[in-house]
């Protein structure tokens, strides 16, 4: 007799792993052709799961744990053959991150600036000289340190300087420099024709769509009236047909009724007249002879 093989020799089933976050359940679906669930031997645990088909003419052997470190509650495991495939659930009772730095974990790895604030200082564009030396003089702490970095100072530094030099720009100018209009903003007389002639053929393009709406409408209007009545007329049509119909079929019930009480009629009065006639026969084949007065005679 042949020895039979170890189990860890068998081959494994194809075997689908699926984990529903949304409602917390693990399914695993095994690829099991031409095997009873008598001949299947399951067993669950925690972390892994274990079977095989010994008993069977196919053998197979698995023994894996669930992926991603996923827990399961063993004790309310279901499992069910559906169309050669075996089925099993079980309720999860510990799901970890999908990635290694998911939220919260690179944020909690890296430590917190000392001596900076949650909140982003927000910086003016441009700011005066005197300001910022007082913004400069404002961020020193009581003790003598100065709050921030080097980098804050040096951005004060250049919009103050930046804001120096445009006030010297603006005051180097002419003051009669700026009161003049640019020429494309000059109003002139030879300017108000071709306005006037634009507002007009804006107009008339106007006028023009709006008529061509109108009358598009009025068509749509006819189109769905005339389809409207077409319904209508149908509808008479048939309800005509109808009655039509109805009307016959009541004329052929009442002709047929009176056909059969004609029918019905003629046999009784059939009936009444071979009654007497058959009562007649009847009495005569009745007549009785009596044979005592022969008898007496001889």
């Amino acid at each position: 007799m042949p020895a039979l093989p170890s189990l860890g020799s068998l081959p494994q089933p194809p075997t689908r792993f699926r984990c529903n976050r949304s409602r917390m359940i693990l399914n695993i679906k095994i690829t099991l052709h031409h095997i009873s669930a008598n001949q299947i031997n399951l067993k669950t645990s925690r972390s892994k799961i274990e079977l095989d088909t010994a008993q069977a003419h196919r053998k197979f052997f698995l023994s894996r744990e669930y992926p991603r470190g996923i827990e399961c509650d063993d004790s309310k495991t279901t499992a069910r053959l559906e169309h050669g495939c075996l089925v099993v659930e079980m309720p999860i009772t510990k799901l970890p991150a999908v990635m290694p730095n998911a939220k919260g974990a690179k944020q909690e790895a890296e430590p917190k600036e000392v001596g900076t604030s949650g909140k982003k200082r927000k910086l003016p564009r441009e700011v005066p000289g005197g300001a910022a030396t007082s913004m400069e003089e404002g961020t020193k702490r009581p003790g003598g340190g100065v709050h921030g970095s080097g980098k804050l100072k040096k951005r004060l530094r250049m919009e103050a300087e930046a804001s120096e030099a445009a006030a010297a720009e603006r005051a180097s100018e002419a003051p009669g420099r700026r009161t003049q209009k640019p020429p494309h903003m000059r109003v002139t007389s030879s300017s108000t024709p071709s306005a006037s002639s634009e507002e007009t053929q804006m107009l008339k393009a106007l006028s023009e769509a709006v008529g061509s709406e109108d009358a598009r409408r009025q068509q749509l209007m006819a189109k769905m009236k005339k389809v409207q009545d077409a319904e209508v007329a149908a509808r008479e049509h048939k309800q005509a047909k109808e009655a039509e119909r109805q009307l016959k079929k009541q004329q052929l019930l009442e002709s047929f009724k009176k056909q059969k009480l004609e029918r019905k009629e003629a046999a009784k009065s059939e009936k009444a007249q071979a009654v007497p006639t058959k009562d007649k026969k009847g009495a005569a084949k009745k007549k009785r002879v009596s044979f005592s007065t022969h008898l007496t005679d001889a």
